[in-house]
């Protein structure tokens, strides 16, 4: 979940602008969130349900900000 939590947060702070100096940057997060779906669909062992779901949620608030942030 730690490996979730490092690719995430960069991901939330670019689709809010929340890093100095770099403001929002949509490409950079999607980077982020692309690796996250990576984790998911490719992972060499298998991940418990509670690391699948949590991954799952994340992923799914981050791709709604992501699509929001692009309206």
């Amino acid at each position: 979940m730690d490996l979730i939590d490092a690719l995430a947060q960069p991901a939330a702070a670019l689709l809010s602008g929340q890093l100095p100096g770099r403001g929002r940057d949509l490409e950079g997060a999607r980077y982020y969130i692309d690796l996250l779906g990576v984790v998911r669909s490719r992972l060499g062992t298998p991940l418990t349900a509670e690391e699948t779901r949590y991954l799952d949620d994340v992923l799914y608030q981050l791709r709604s900000l992501f699509v929001a942030a692009t309206r």
